[in-house]
């Protein structure tokens, strides 16, 4: 009995502990956003929508109305000059086709709201939206930085690989912006 008692102290000492461990996922997470902060990026965690929200996202089964968003980690390029009259603007990647009322200047991608820009403008940003993380699931301009919203999934080296991707394609597409609206 006595033992048992002994067992019962030294778990309820040490399970807590256990919790502060971290798990090899977040090591991963560490891992990845370190070397993302050493090659120039600033990495934050931001609320972002559902491109395509589900009934599940929106209403909970008790009819509660939810929020159509979730937590992702932002991997932003800041701007070193910004042009004066640069937009702000999100394109969330999303599957099938975006409604008549979405605007989808990029295929696969639509606007969370209408901008007018040039084509050719559109043209580029798609050519660098191609490199992009395949589990990209947003990129925006604006606030002086460029930011692509990633999942992040992937085994380390397949992460580590898409950090230095990542970096080429945002700066590539950094350039775009800073440039103007690239076909004007």
């Amino acid at each position: 009995m006595i033992w048992f008692v002994i067992v019962v102290i030294l778990a309820a000492a040490f399970g807590p502990i256990s919790r502060m461990i971290p798990t090899p996922r977040e090591r991963r997470l560490t891992a990845l956003r370190l070397r993302a902060r050493t090659r120039g990026l600033v990495v934050e965690i931001r609320r972002l929508a559902y491109a395509n929200p589900k009934p599940e996202h929106r209403v909970s089964s008790g009819g509660k109305l939810r929020d159509a968003s979730r937590d992702c980690a932002a991997y932003s390029l800041i701007l070193e000059s910004i042009p004066q009259d640069m937009p702000s603007w999100l394109l969330l990647r999303f599957d099938g086709q975006p409604v008549s009322a979405e605007y989808s200047p990029v295929p696969g991608w639509k606007l969370d709201k209408h901008i007018l820009l040039p084509a050719g403008f559109w043209a580029q940003v798609g050519r660098v939206l191609c490199d992009f993380p395949k589990d990209s699931l947003a990129v925006e301009v604006g606030a002086g930085k460029v930011s692509c919203y990633w999942a992040e999934s992937g085994s380390i080296e397949d992460v580590n690989a898409n950090i230095d991707t990542l970096l080429q394609s945002l700066q590539e597409l950094k350039l775009i912006v800073t440039e103007k609206t690239g076909g004007t």
